[in-house]
């Protein structure tokens, strides 16, 4: 057989990534200084807030095995991973105009899981690969938002626009 991915053909290659990042994200306690008076009821709300969609915590980790399955020739890929992200805020402002909580400001914490298995022929021209991504199928939101010409003050309808579901598939890859 051939070698693969320039190892030797009885070579085996695993691997371990993990990332983090800490992020407090507000705006500037002061980001009303020098704002037309028309909008500074709207912007002062915002100062001293935590960005939308900037949780604190977010991280990554992940494993891969890239090898030849047994003596068969075929190459075998192993790949998961799993995303984190705190608690974040999904809309700019989190009270309405009285002051009261608007519901579903706040996307809480989770962990997705994604996995990828692959086999490659023994001549290295075909790879076909299994997938899936978001494998607890952990549904979050990435927005939400007032529902234009819905509700009052204290009664606002809510919009939020889904992250994607479990997604799995299956990949051919050819080369010529």
């Amino acid at each position: 057989p051939t070698p693969r991915r320039g190892c030797s053909p009885t070579a085996a290659a695993s691997s371990i990534n993990a990332a983090a990042t800490y992020a407090n994200a507000r705006y500037p306690s002061n980001c009303n200084v020098g704002v037309p008076a028309d909008v500074l009821p709207s912007v002062t709300r915002l100062c001293g807030d935590v960005l939308t969609n900037a949780p604190k915590f977010t991280g990554v980790l992940g494993a891969t095995y890239d090898g030849e399955l047994g003596s068969t020739g075929w190459g075998l890929v192993l790949n998961a991973n799993m995303n984190y992200s705190s608690k974040r805020r999904t809309s700019t402002v989190p009270l309405d105009t009285n002051s009261t909580p608007i519901p579903f400001d706040y996307q809480n914490a989770y962990a997705k899981i994604n996995a990828r298995i692959g086999l490659t022929t023994p001549d290295d021209v075909f790879t076909f690969e299994l997938w899936a991504t978001n494998l607890t199928n952990k549904i979050t939101r990435g927005i939400t938002a007032n529902t234009p010409l819905r509700g009052g003050v204290g009664t606002r309808s809510r919009i939020g626009f889904v992250e994607e579901p479990r997604f799995y598939g299956m990949t051919v890859r050819a080369k010529f």
